[in-house]
């Protein structure tokens, strides 16, 4: 399978729809796709900024039981907290970060 929106913000639902795009031009139907929501829950700022970006929330929850199929889970791959090279050193946790992807 493969994974899509890891250690970004995209939308859930644009990722989904990207991620069954591309099964579809593979040819590939017994492959799924894995979404990384960890991030994800205010989708992307307007300029597309990926480093560590302000308001950004957590998406939807770790689950198999995603309700749509070829989507075999939502994942939180990139671990919620973890900075992207802005806040701190790329992959160093940032409890403030974490916090604030609560908010």
């Amino acid at each position: 399978g493969i994974a899509v929106n890891v250690s970004n913000f995209n939308a859930t639902g644009d990722e989904v729809r990207y991620g069954l795009s591309v099964l579809r031009e593979l040819r590939r139907p017994r492959l799924g796709v894995v979404v990384d929501t960890s991030r994800n829950g205010a989708g992307p700022t307007a300029k597309h900024q990926f480093c560590d970006p302000p308001g950004r929330k957590l998406g939807r929850a770790p689950t198999a039981a995603t309700g749509i199929p070829g989507v075999d889970a939502f994942l939180w791959i990139k671990q919620p907290g973890q900075a992207d090279g802005c806040a701190a050193g790329a992959g160093v946790f940032v409890p403030g970060y974490a916090y604030r992807l609560t908010g």
